[in-house]
């Protein structure tokens, strides 16, 4: 028989606080982390009535080195921070800047219409606007005049 403990239950908490930690660290890189995901964006979801925004924050990266794709409902974005060749050429003392590539993909929600994405990309930051299908919204309905369930099943 295993004692139960309330610590037992937080192990998991515990873990995903030191990831967090461990990943807004620069000084140290975790050995459970890819490279990948040290340079993965903070992605912010806007919901509104009508569209979703996501906001992708790619600050030191150029328009030209950002890559958006769509299939059915998944949206992939890629992207490249690259070193300038000045900064590859110098002499440096210290680095904490990260540079490379990374790809993250996210699910859209089934009532956006992957059809309609607009996007622009200004002062480090991607926006991605997808407008919901007209279905997606809610809708008043009319109540008829007259008629009882009995007359809607002769009707049939």
């Amino acid at each position: 028989m295993t004692r139960w403990h309330i610590f037992n239950k937080l192990a998991p908490l515990k873990d995903w606080v030191r990831q967090l930690f461990g990943r807004m660290s620069f000084h140290t890189h975790s050995d459970d982390l890819s490279w990948s995901e040290w340079l993965a964006p903070v992605i912010d979801v806007h919901d509104t009535p009508d569209k979703l925004l996501y906001e992708i924050e790619l600050p030191g990266v150029e328009r030209k080195d950002i890559d958006v794709n769509v299939h059915a409902n998944l949206l992939t974005i890629r992207a490249e921070r690259k070193r300038s060749h000045k900064e590859k050429k110098a002499n440096w003392l210290w680095s904490e800047s990260l540079y490379g590539s990374f790809a993250t993909s996210l699910m859209m929600p089934e009532e956006v219409d992957p059809e309609s994405i607009r996007t622009w990309y200004a002062n480090g930051v991607l926006s991605i606007e997808v407008a919901k299908k007209a279905w997606a919204g809610p809708r008043r309905i009319q109540i008829q005049n007259g008629g009882s369930a009995a007359n809607l099943v002769k009707a049939a």
